[in-house]
């Protein structure tokens, strides 16, 4: 039980204290917004690149991209049964799928592991990343007119995320970040992974705290999208688990990480791309009541792994 309160304690904290600097106007949206940017353009590409750098690498990295792309593929077509069914947004699909694996899932994966091995989310993170990069957002910006295929790649390819994850990736697979360790090269770079990774958490959790939002007025709507992408998440996150245990053989690590990536909210991106005030406040709500079903399943991960 000590464990679990030590664990849980921050997050609840950080979560509050968002919510805290909001109602007191201690910070405003553009002040959260900048955290974000540093978060996800600085601390993130750092952590990503170390973990990438110092994991080890075979054949059997492929075998999370046979897992986790279809799966999140799947869950996509679904979504757009969904929205037909609904008469709902663009966005109905694209909240089905994808899983805020930078802005959220680092972040609790660290605090279940003291910060100290994200190499099992950052493996199942390389699968996603692939259908991230390579079907997710190309689809995202057509369906929003967001310009061409040829554009969304480009964007995709200059952002320090993609270029941290896919440099750490080449150097670790190579065997440099082998030759790496031990030098003056890799202690700087760990230093900065023990200073970022916590800074990380710290700055996500409390942005999420703040952003926390629920109308009213699209509630129903939201829970019932909610509650869709749950059942979603729990059917293809149990296809997905017996998969890594028939091709990778489930350890303790690869089974936390994957619980805590098939409970994580959709991107926070989606919102980015929408205009209309209407559906703005129905997916900032469901993003909202899924972060907190979120943070409520990770206690229960929490106690199920003490």
């Amino acid at each position: 039980m000590r464990d679990f309160i030590t664990t849980v304690f921050p997050i609840v904290f950080l979560l509050l204290l968002g919510v805290f600097f909001k109602k007191k106007k201690i910070l405003n949206s553009e002040q959260i917004e900048g955290l974000k940017y540093i978060s996800m353009n600085v601390f993130l590409p750092v952590v990503l690149f170390r973990t990438f750098l110092n994991s080890e690498y075979d054949l059997s990295i492929l075998n999370y991209l046979f897992v986790i792309y279809p799966v999140c593929l799947a869950m996509l077509g679904i979504g757009y049964l969904i929205r037909k069914r609904m008469n709902g947004d663009q966005s109905v699909p694209f909240m089905m799928t994808g899983f805020e694996v930078g802005m959220l899932g680092y972040a609790l994966y660290g605090f279940l592991n003291k910060g100290n091995d994200l190499a099992a989310l950052a493996m199942i993170d390389f699968g996603h990343s692939i259908f991230m990069f390579s079907t997710y957002f190309v689809l995202l910006n057509m369906s929003y007119g967001k310009g061409t295929i040829k554009d969304s790649l480009l964007s995709t390819f200059r952002s320090p995320f993609f270029i941290a994850f896919i440099s750490g990736l080449l150097l670790g697979a190579s065997g440099i970040g082998s030759l790496m360790k031990d030098t003056v090269i890799m202690g700087c770079i760990d230093s900065l992974f023990d200073i970022f990774g916590k800074a990380l958490s710290a700055t996500i959790l409390i942005s999420l705290g703040y952003g926390i939002e629920i109308s009213r007025d699209v509630l129903k709507q939201s829970l019932i999208l909610t509650i869709s992408r749950a059942v979603l998440a729990l059917v293809f996150g149990t296809i997905a688990v017996k998969g890594f245990d028939m091709l990778i053989g489930l350890d303790q690590k690869l089974l936390s990480a994957a619980l805590i990536f098939f409970v994580l909210p959709p991107t926070f991106t989606v919102a980015a791309y929408i205009k209309d005030e209407e559906n703005m406040k129905l997916v900032s709500t469901m993003s909202s009541i899924y972060t907190i079903l979120t943070i409520l399943s990770f206690f229960v991960i929490v106690l199920s792994f003490q």
